[in-house]
């Protein structure tokens, strides 16, 4: 169970479950993480709307079809078996923190840069 803590009520209703769970079970583990901001709208929007579209225009490939060969080749891939099969998912960029997803469009603006030769206009060289 994952609680997103944000009040005193919220602390309660997590303690309470997790004292729930060691009645009931005899044992449990409790981790806490402190919340790390996901990527933003912002950052969102300026990955497809900007970079993306350069990346499309300069490669002949579409924006989702460049979306998935960056996540691969920046962030690498996840090995699954499906139908007794190893395929390769390329990681996605939902999880990154707003730092980690200025890193990764970073290393898309360079790659447009040294590949392509293109220059892709930073968030506020956008208008």
């Amino acid at each position: 169970m994952i609680y997103n803590i944000q009040n005193p009520d919220d602390l309660k209703r997590a303690f309470l479950y997790g004292r729930r769970l060691l009645e009931e079970v005899g044992k449990c583990i409790i981790t806490v993480t402190k919340k790390k901001q996901t990527r933003t709208i912002l950052q969102n929007n300026y990955m497809w709307g900007v970079v993306y579209t350069h990346l499309a225009e300069a490669s002949g490939y579409t924006a989702p079809e460049v979306h998935e060969v960056m996540k691969g080749e920046i962030l690498g891939y996840t090995e699954i078996v499906f139908n007794d099969k190893k395929h390769l998912i390329p990681k996605s960029t939902t999880k990154l923190t707003t730092s980690e997803m200025e890193d990764y469009l970073e290393h898309c603006r360079r790659i447009g840069a040294e590949i392509y030769d293109i220059l892709i206009p930073l968030p506020n060289e956008v208008i």
